[in-house]
């Protein structure tokens, strides 16, 4: 037994040191978006207002305890990039843990231990984890959250549903979609449970309905304080063609598969438990919210960002999911597949090319801090960059033209699609005829440096370029941007076009954008 402990530590180690490899290898990495959220944080830390633009109710966040708790720490000082970095690195060891204790309970044989500790090498060794401990976005704090609550469940001697319930509402209010998980980690329960009867429904019940309810208050909450049953994320990103949803799955997930090895194998998995031993048993409490989770993403189409952030809350369940497979089938076998399991995950932890920061975040920090030098505080921006961007030009009002942040641009519908970057998940919608109400005094085409509307990136881009108003009422503006050697250290481009392009209003203002807005 005591070798058996020395090597569920061995484990721990050699996996945190994989994971602190890849946090190496990767340290430049940070997202674009993770700023949009950095800014309702700072203005929450700084003005006491949960807002975009200060004044404006609107909820482009989708993860408010990782807001909130952001909030706090930039409110003690913390930079408040630091802060997100620290919750997602804090999130990942956490997971590193939770996992090795969740294996020990589903496989406590003392010569199991090998193949408990080479599952847990292949979950920190998957990029996803140190990627995203340093992008700035959530992912990782939900998954913390969702592996806390599977915990629970896997209780020593029994399932513990309340301290369950507890750590699914709190994932539930780090991400509204954590209920997909959850939904399917009572479903999972329920086929688990050796009891019958009523019995047999009270700890799913318990697990479902009380993040249920929290999620239902947070609705209530949220309808009535910014008039939406929804973050406006969800309306700009699931409210689009379901076709144009399945290419993003083409366009972005499917070259990025060998980024999540363990999800890959867990497939074959589950299906192979499923047909070979249709018994009860707590691998289902792993099992339905993994596949349902993974359903939930195809469907919602994912997101274009690097490191297959949505599947980061199913690799530490589906590693256990495996581990639990192997373990069925005797030692050899369990030793076996999980040795071929970890080389190939830390090789491709080891081969990956290191991710720069994200260009949009990096060309979007070089607009902003011109931004906010050049043009008159308290101006009207119109922009596709409402992250970085909006983020270091502090002192403006934003028009998000993607309308993740703009109500009125994300609950556009129908919306044609007439440009290419319509095809990426979170860039479809837009509305030129809406951008112009709003006489801004600024509007910057295509990407973080702008482009002409000869080359089209977004509907905006389009639209606009169609309308007489925007070419009577704008003029063309260029300016040559300060790019420095520093710079190009963080980009994954070896060329940065140093042109900013952007549209300054001409006609003088009317009572008509103050009354739309």
């Amino acid at each position: 037994m005591e070798r058996a402990r020395l090597i569920d530590v061995l484990g721990i180690i050699a996996a945190l040191a994989v994971y602190a490899l890849g946090l190496y290898r990767h340290r430049v990495f940070f997202h674009d978006d993770a700023y949009i959220s950095l800014r309702y944080a700072r203005n929450l830390a700084e003005h006491g207002e949960l807002a975009w633009n200060l004044g404006e109710r609107a909820e482009g966040y989708t993860s408010l305890l990782h807001v909130l708790v952001s909030a706090a720490m930039i409110r003690l000082g913390v930079d408040p990039v630091a802060a997100v970095q620290v919750i997602g690195i804090v999130s990942a060891v956490a997971i590193c843990l939770m996992t090795s204790v969740a294996a020990r309970r589903l496989v406590p044989d003392a010569e199991m231990a090998v193949a408990r500790a080479l599952i847990l090498v292949t979950v920190m060794a998957t990029p996803t984890m140190a990627i995203w401990s340093l992008g700035g976005l959530e992912a990782l704090m939900a998954a913390a959250l969702l592996l806390a609550g599977l915990l629970a469940l896997l209780g020593a001697e029994r399932p513990n549903y309340g301290q369950a319930a507890v750590w699914f509402s709190l994932a539930i209010l780090t991400r509204l979609d954590a209920s997909v998980f959850i939904t399917g980690a009572g479903a999972g329960l329920f086929l688990a449970s050796k009891v019958t009867g009523w019995r047999r429904l009270l700890g799913p019940a318990v697990v479902v309905g009380f993040p249920a309810a929290v999620s239902f208050l947070q609705m209530a909450v949220r309808y009535v304080y910014y008039g939406e049953l929804f973050p406006l994320t969800f309306y700009a990103k699931v409210g689009v063609d379901p076709a144009v949803r399945v290419n993003f799955l083409t366009e972005f997930y499917l070259p990025r598969i060998p980024t999540v090895v363990p999800i890959v194998c867990i497939a074959v998995a589950v299906i192979c438990l499923a047909l070979l031993t249709m018994t009860r048993g707590r691998i289902w409490i792993l099992a339905i919210p993994v596949l349902l989770h993974a359903a939930y993403i195809v469907w919602s189409g994912g997101d274009h960002m690097s490191g297959m952030r949505s599947f980061a809350v199913l690799i530490a369940p589906a590693g256990l999911v495996i581990l639990c497979f192997v373990s069925r089938w005797g030692l050899r076998f369990a030793n076996a597949v999980t040795l071929v399991l970890v080389p190939p995950c830390v090789v491709l932890a080891l081969l990956m090319k290191p991710l720069k920061m994200d260009q949009a975040a990096l060309v979007g920090r070089i607009a902003g801090e011109y931004i906010n030098e050049a043009w008159p505080a308290r101006s009207t921006v119109a922009l596709h960059t409402a992250g970085s961007t909006a983020f270091y030009a502090t002192s403006n009002f934003y028009v998000d033209m993607l309308g993740l942040n703009t109500s009125a641009i994300a609950h556009r519908d129908p919306v044609p699609i007439l440009a290419p970057w319509q095809m990426i998940a979170g860039h479809s919608k837009g509305d030129g005829a809406y951008v112009l109400s709003q006489e801004p005094d600024y509007i910057i085409l295509g990407g973080s440096f702008g482009t002409h509307p000869d080359e089209p990136f977004f509907l905006n881009d389009v639209e606009l370029a169609a309308m007489d108003e925007f070419w009577q009422c704008y003029s063309e503006v260029r300016v040559l941007m300060d790019v420095t050697d520093e710079d190009m250290k963080l980009s994954d481009h070896d060329v940065i076009e140093k042109d900013m392009i952007y549209f300054e209003r001409l006609c003088p203002k009317t009572e008509r954008a103050a009354v739309a807005r």
